[in-house]
Parts: C-alpha cells; sequence; structure tokens
C-alpha cells in the first residue's frame, strides 16, 4: 500500500519497475476520515488480496505520528481478514538517517551488512472490540520496535 500523495508516487513506480503491484491509499489521522486520500478503497483491495492467497504489504506507522507508532488500518485488515501481521525490521550497518523528518527516515547505503527481522505473528480476532484492537494496535508497535532494536544490535553490536 503506497499514499496516493505525489511525494510517494516515486515509490509505486519503484515498486512497479520490480514487479509489485502497488495498492494506493491512506488513512486520516486522529481518527479523521479522508475520503479523497482512498484509505477505504485500499483496505477493500487489500482485503481481496489476501482472499486470493497474496500477502500484502504496508507501512504500519502514521504520518506525523510517533515513528514506529502503528495505526489502526493495518489492525483493522487484520481483523477482517482473519489473516496475522508481522512487523518487520530493515537495517544496514552503512546507513544516513534524515534527522530533520517525522519519522528519522533512514536511507540504507550499499557495501555493508544488513539486518533483516521478523517479529512473531500478531493475530487479531475478528470480534475484537474497539478496547481489543487498541491493545493489537499497541502489541503491533511494540513488535515492530523490538524488531527494530534487534536489528540495529545486530549490526551495530558487531562494528
Amino acid at each position: 500500500m503506497v499514499s496516493r500523495s505525489a511525494d510517494a508516487e516515486l515509490n509505486a513506480m519503484v515498486l512497479t519497475r520490480f514487479g509489485v503491484e502497488a495498492v494506493r491509499g491512506s488513512g486520516g489521522r486522529d481518527g479523521r476520515r479522508h475520503a479523497y486520500k482512498g484509505g477505504a478503497r485500499a483496505l477493500i483491495a487489500l482485503k481481496r488480496a489476501l482472499q486470493t492467497g497474496k500477502n500484502v504489504c504496508m507501512i504500519a506507522d502514521i504520518p506525523h505520528g510517533k515513528p514506529r507508532d502503528a495505526g489502526m488500518g493495518v489492525i483493522l485488515l487484520a481483523r477482517l481478514s482473519g489473516r496475522p501481521i508481522f512487523g518487520v525490521a530493515i537495517a544496514t550497518s552503512r546507513r544516513k538517517v534524515l534527522e530533520r523528518t517525522w519519522d528519522k527516515t533512514t536511507i540504507n547505503l550499499p557495501f555493508g551488512r544488513g539486518a533483516f527481522i521478523v517479529s512473531d505473528p500478531v493475530h487479531v480476532p475478528s470480534d475484537a472490540d474497539d478496547a481489543e484492537m487498541e491493545r493489537k494496535r499497541q502489541e503491533l508497535t511494540a513488535a515492530i520496535d523490538a524488531a527494530t532494536t534487534r536489528a540495529y544490535a545486530l549490526l551495530d553490536d558487531a562494528r
């Protein structure tokens, strides 16, 4: 899933170039609805993709929030689809951190070592109420944080 914003156009083009189907859309912040962002349509497209046996990938955190703080969209998709969520972290020993970005975006550089960490699955019951959805969102956030910490520790401890 890639945002419909102009900033994300490059991401969508790269995915397409590598043969990955990009679903365009994003949700709103603070529970507000933003129909023009295409989040609902993207959620439906992702659910359909899962029903056909495909795997899907989306960035779990929401723009201008706390980095790696999972949004509710990925939790809702898991509840609707019955599929688990896996938190993933990718890191390299050579990297450039963009300190002035809201999420401290990292550009992984070539010619170094890499780490790819996958968390244990987070399962969201189909009958999860709002409180359970929030618990699962927090569980996913913790899983992403742990995977990220582990990835950087593997690389930085070996220096």
